[in-house]
C-alpha cells in the first residue's frame, strides 16, 4: 500500500515496521521481531567434497518454485591446489583455450544444490554435472568464483527462468595507491548465468554488472520498479575502472553497493547506500563493517524492502545478523540489535551468521536459512579462519519468521491508539496480523475524512480481537467494510498488550 493508501497489488499488506502509515499514536512503540532459531541445522558437510570447504563466504540462497519445490544452494571452496571437481570430458572439449584456463582458475569455488519439499528435510541429488574422485555421483552444479544467489525471472523464456548473479572468469588486475600499473591480480568480475531447472547453468560470456566482487552478490526482480536490483559489496576507496580495480585511499572497511537495470545483462555502476559511520569501522583492525546483505523484496507486500546484513567486527572475528527495513529499497533504516541469536558456546553458529537469500513460504510463517560456524573469521586479531579450520561444527541453520512479522507496533498494557494516514478501502474483508496473548486485545474503528467514526463501524460495534492469528478478521455488528469500497478512510486501532504487524483489505 503506497503513502497514497492505495493498494498497488489486491490483497497488498501494510506492514507497520515503520511509521510511514502512520498519522498519529500513543501509548505505542516498534520493536523488532526476532524469529524462531531452529537448533538442529538442515544442512552439515557429510559428503567427501563438503568436509573442511565451508567457505567463510555463504555463497547460499533459497527459492521456492511455482510447484511449491523448494531448491538451495551453497558454495564450498578449497584450498589452492586441492581443488578436485572438473567437468566432464566431452564439456571441456567444447571450450576454447583461454576458456579452459579460466575454468581452471576457478576449481576451487563450487556451487552444490539440494531440494526439498517443505523446506526443512532436504536432499541432495546426484546432478551428474561434475566429476569428484572419479565420480559423477554427487550435488556439484556449478564452478566459478561464485558467490551467487538465485531468483525466478518474470520476463525470462524458461530455459532461462531461473538467474543468478555471480563473481566469475579470471581474477582481475589490481593497482594500488599511488600505483600506475596492476601489480597483481585479485578480485573477480561479476557475471551472470541462467538456467532452466537450477541444476543446469550457463553463464555469460561477458561481465554483466562492472564491479568486483569476493562475497556474495544479491539480486532481486522489483515489481514496483520493473528493474532488476543486484546488491554488492563496496569497497571504501576501491573503484572498478577499465577492468581493473583501483585503490584511491588505504583507509579500508566494506559498505554496501545498489545497482539497478531493466535489462539483466546490462547494470550500470553500483552506487554505495549503505556505510558504517566512521565511530563503527574506526580502526579499521577493531571497528565493524557490512559484510553481506542478503537483499530482500518482500514478497507479500509492494512497498517493503529488507536487508540482512552479516555485520563484522574485525575485533573480536565474529559476524551476526542485523535487519535493515526499507519502504523503497533504497534508504534503509538499520535495527541497532542483532536479528537472529547466535547459538551457544560449542554450537554450530556460536560465532558466525551468514543469511542466505531467499524464503521459503509455510502460510502463517515463513522460513529463512543462514550459514552458521562456531569459530571466526580471518582477521587482524584473529588469523586463524575459516578456511582453516577443521573439524569444528558448522551447517545451514533454519528460522521461523511470523508472516509480516519483522517489526511491531507494540501496545501498552495500559492501553494504546495508532491512527493511520488516508487510504483507500480496496476489498470489502478487513484482516489484521497481531498477537494479543492471553490478556490483550485489540478493536478497530473506521473514521471519516474529519476524523469521525463511520457510522457502523465505530470501535463499540466492532468485535475484539483475542489471541494470536496472522489473518484475523474484523467485524463490526458481524459486517465487514464491503460497502465503504472506493472511499478514503482512515483506520484507528485501539488495544492494550497487543503486538500489531500488518493489515490489508481482501475479498
Amino acid at each position: 500500500m503506497d503513502m497514497n493508501g492505495t493498494s498497488k497489488h489486491a490483497n497488498d499488506a501494510c506492514l507497520l515496521f515503520d511509521d510511514e502509515p502512520v498519522e498519529s499514536k500513543r501509548g505505542v512503540v516498534r520493536r523488532m521481531m526476532t524469529p524462531t532459531r531452529c537448533e538442529e541445522p538442515v544442512l552439515v558437510p557429510e559428503r567427501s567434497w563438503e568436509i573442511d570447504a565451508w567457505c567463510g563466504d555463504p555463497g547460499a540462497s533459497v527459492l521456492q518454485d511455482i510447484d511449491g519445490t523448494c531448491h538451495l544452494w551453497y558454495m564450498l571452496k578449497y584450498a589452492d591446489g586441492d581443488a578436485e571437481p572438473t567437468a566432464p570430458l566431452s564439456l571441456v572439449a567444447e571450450l576454447d583455450e583461454k576458456t579452459r584456463a579460466d575454468f581452471a582458475s576457478m576449481k576451487r569455488y563450487i556451487l552444490c544444490y539440494a531440494r526439498s519439499q517443505d523446506g526443512i528435510h532436504w536432499e541432495k541429488p546426484d546432478c551428474g554435472i561434475f566429476e569428484y574422485g572419479g565420480s559423477l555421483r554427487n550435488n556439484i552444479v556449478m564452478s566459478a568464483r561464485l558467490g551467487g544467489t538465485v531468483i525466478l525471472d518474470p520476463n525470462a523464456p524458461p530455459e532461462e527462468r531461473m538467474k543468478m548473479l555471480l563473481g566469475g572468469g579470471p581474477r582481475i588486475p589490481y593497482i594500488g595507491k599511488g600505483q600506475s600499473k596492476p601489480s597483481k591480480n585479485v578480485y573477480h568480475a561479476i557475471y551472470g548465468a541462467s538456467s532452466p531447472d537450477g541444476v543446469h547453468w550457463r553463464m555469460t560470456e561477458e561481465p554483466v554488472l562492472p564491479w568486483y566482487t569476493d562475497t556474495t552478490n544479491v539480486v532481486y526482480w522489483d515489481d514496483q520498479r520493473d528493474k532488476y536490483v543486484a546488491f554488492v559489496r563496496w569497497n571504501h576507496g576501491m573503484s572498478y575502472e577499465e577492468g581493473s580495480t583501483v585503490v584511491r585511499d588505504t583507509c579500508f572497511y566494506r559498505a554496501i553497493g545498489r545497482a539497478e537495470s531493466a535489462d539483466f545483462h546490462r547494470f550500470p555502476s553500483p552506487e554505495r547506500i549503505l556505510a558504517p559511520s566512521e565511530q563503527l569501522w574506526s580502526p579499521p583492525a577493531e571497528g565493524t563493517d557490512y559484510y553481506n546483505t542478503a537483499a530482500m523484496k518482500y514478497p507479500f507486500a509492494s512497498d517493503s524492502y529488507f536487508l540482512f546484513i552479516s555485520m563484522f567486527s574485525h575485533k573480536t572475528g565474529m559476524l551476526g545478523v542485523y535487519l535493515a527495513s526499507s519502504r523503497d529499497g533504497i534508504e534503509y533504516e538499520i535495527w541497532p540489535e542483532p536479528y537472529v541469536e547466535m547459538g551457544m558456546h560449542g554450537t554450530f553458529d556460536a560465532r558466525c551468521m551468514y543469511m542466505a537469500a531467499g524464503i521459503v513460504d509455510a502460510g502463517a510463517e515463513f522460513y529463512m536459512y543462514y550459514r552458521g560456524y562456531s569459530y571466526v573469521h580471518r582477521c587482524e586479531h584473529h588469523p586463524f579462519g575459516s578456511f582453516d579450520t577443521k573439524g569444528e561444527p558448522v551447517g545451514m541453520g533454519r528460522l521461523r519468521v511470523r508472516r509480516d512479522g519483522f517489526v511491531a507496533q507494540v501496545f501498552s498494557p495500559e492501553g494504546g491508539e495508532l491512527v493511520t494516514r488516508p487510504m483507500e478501502v480496496t476489498g470489502g474483508r478487513l484482516f489484521v496480523n497481531c498477537d494479543a496473548g492471553a490478556c490483550g486485545e485489540l478493536r478497530v474503528e473506521l473514521l471519516d475524512d474529519a476524523g469521525q467514526p463511520v457510522v457502523g463501524f465505530e470501535t463499540a460495534s466492532c468485535r475484539p480481537v483475542w489471541g494470536n492469528d496472522v489473518y484475523a478478521e474484523i467485524r463490526w455488528s458481524d459486517r465487514g467494510p464491503a460497502m465503504l469500497t472506493g472511499r478514503k478512510i482512515r483506520i484507528r486501532f485501539t488495544g492494550a498488550s497487543v503486538r500489531l504487524f500488518s493489515f490489508r483489505f481482501g475479498e
